[in-house]
This record gives C-alpha cells, sequence and structure tokens, in this order.
C-alpha cells in the first residue's frame, strides 16, 4: 500500500484507475498480470477503491470504472462490509488504513480543509 501527497480530488478516480490499468498490461508476462494496482482513496468516513467490474453495491463514475466503498470508518476504525475482499478486511489492512486516515486528517487541518 503506497499513500502519496499532495491530495488528490475523488473525480480522478476514473483517470488514475485507467492509468493503473495501462501499467498491469505493460507489466504482464503472456497475457498475465504480474501485479495487481488497486487505486482509491481514503476520507474520514471511508476507503473507496476503483474496479472496472460492475455490481449490486459499486457506483459508476465514468469511462467503464465503478466506485466501491471497501471499508468504513465506524467506532473510530476502519471495517470491512460483507463484501470486502479477505486481504482489505483483515486487521493488518484496517489498521494501515486507520494510520493513513490519521495522516489525511492532519493534512486536511494543515490545509485548513474539510473532508
Amino acid at each position: 500500500i503506497w499513500s502519496f501527497e499532495p491530495l488528490i480530488d475523488p473525480g480522478d478516480l476514473p483517470a488514475l484507475k485507467l492509468s493503473t490499468n495501462e501499467m498491469e498490461q505493460r507489466w504482464a508476462l503472456a497475457g498475465r498480470r504480474t501485479v495487481n494496482l488497486d487505486c482509491g482513496y481514503v476520507s474520514l468516513a471511508k476507503l473507496v477503491l476503483a474496479t472496472t467490474k460492475n455490481h449490486g453495491h459499486r457506483i459508476y463514475l465514468a469511462r467503464g470504472i465503478y466506485a466501491e466503498v471497501t471499508l468504513s470508518y465506524r467506532g473510530g476504525a476502519f471495517r470491512p462490509w460483507p463484501w470486502t475482499y479477505p486481504d482489505y478486511a483483515g486487521d493488518h489492512y484496517c489498521t494501515m488504513f486507520d494510520r493513513i486516515r490519521a495522516r489525511y486528517k492532519a493534512q486536511l487541518r494543515d490545509v485548513g480543509a474539510q473532508d
């Protein structure tokens, strides 16, 4: 998991996902992915991931890209939903996203912004 500065506009998520899809294709061997790049963003309330797969709990954004709220911040911690992929649902990932959220909250304070 990587987290970057500066903060992104969530509206850029479709373009970012298309870019990571191109990277996955570029690094594929014999037509098979060698890396899986899941891009998304953390807000104070949630972790959102981008995907090309439609499903009942996903919202269409643009250009064939959907958004999924993968984790929700409830009761002082990130928590998975029934549809959350097992690796993201584990304590290790939830704790890591809690730390990223704390950094994000500090960034918001630094720029005087609100989530």
